[in-house]
């Protein structure tokens, strides 16, 4: 085995251990910013509960989601 297979066969595990990483690191932001933008919303509706209109009824509410979508960072 010449030292040019070695090296090419070398950068082929490090390409897919990169890309191991890039995923597990896109998922642990993913994770991350969803976390954050649960607690932000939460928070919103406890802190305007008390608005009312006349018949009652709240004003700011969850309404629900919309689909999954993919969110492309600097990370990828």
């Amino acid at each position: 085995m010449s030292k040019d297979t070695v090296k090419i066969e070398g950068s082929r595990v490090e390409k897919e251990s990169k890309s191991a990483l890039d995923e597990l690191l896109q998922e642990g932001a993913r994770r991350m910013l969803q976390a954050a933008v649960e607690g932000e919303v939460a928070e919103y509706i406890d802190q305007h509960q008390h608005l009312r209109d006349c018949a009652g009824h709240r004003l700011v509410v969850r309404n629900g989601s919309l689909p999954q979508r993919e969110i492309l960072s600097g990370v990828g």
